[in-house]
């Protein structure tokens, strides 16, 4: 198996609380073969009701509080830049998450070419001092550490300045239903599930989606996906 596959199959591990042998991996070859494989490692019961639905209904309930949004606009697909106001994004985003009741929801990120500009300027601060020692070899030891160094003031002083920019939402979590599937994954019990150690399958697939897009970094996939030819990973 690859990195990505190892990587993967340990964060999977370490969500549910179950061991996966090489042999049963190697037998998963699309998402739904690996759902079904960690559901047979866990007690599951039948939930009653779709807690996904519960999950739209109280964020519907909220955003129209919290926001003023009409309930008729609310829907699933809805994207969450045209809820959350753009002005107060950050503010706004912490009072809907103790609104709903949670101890966090999914982060804030900063724009595209924010982040490519933080990469060019630590890149710059690396590169140009390295650059100057190779052209005065008897001082390129000191050179090479004092672009490493000034890489990182560059690096976590530019992640500081640009906090306040973190305004976007994140691939796979910018809809109303990506953000229903996110509860139901991380805070069942907030949305009417009982408090029980058994899991449910609705828990088990969003919480599954939540772990393929944090280590994978894909959002377009579904049960029948496959993990060679569709996500490319081996």
């Amino acid at each position: 198996m690859g990195l990505d596959a190892v990587e993967l199959l340990m964060a999977v591990e370490e969500k549910f609380g179950v061991s996966i042998t090489d042999e049963e991996a190697t037998k998963a070859v699309t998402v739904g073969d690996l759902k079904q494989l960690v559901k047979t490692k866990l007690d599951v019961i039948d939930a009653d009701g779709c807690l996904t639905q519960r999950a739209f209904h109280l964020i519907r309930k909220k955003a129209t509080a919290e926001f003023g949004v009409l309930r008729r606009n609310l829907k699933p697909d809805t994207t969450l830049e045209t809820v959350v106001p753009q002005s107060t994004r950050r503010e706004s985003w912490h009072n809907f998450q103790v609104a709903l009741g949670v101890a966090e929801l999914p982060e804030l990120v900063r724009p595209h070419t924010v982040n490519l500009t933080i990469i060019v300027l630590v890149l710059s601060g690396i590169v140009l001092p390295v650059w100057y020692g190779a052209l005065h070899a008897q001082h390129f030891g000191q050179w090479m550490l004092f672009g490493a160094v000034l890489g990182c003031l560059v690096g976590w002083g530019s992640a500081v300045l640009t906090r306040p920019m973190k305004t976007g939402f994140r691939a796979g979590y910018d809809r109303v239903g990506d953000l229903a599937r996110f509860l139901v994954a991380n805070y069942p019990q907030q949305i009417g599930k009982p408090r029980t150690a058994k899991w449910t399958e609705e828990e088990i697939s969003c919480l599954l989606r939540e772990v393929i897009i944090d280590k994978l970094g894909v959002t377009d996939f579904d049960d029948n996906s496959r993990w060679v030819q569709d996500l490319r990973i081996d």
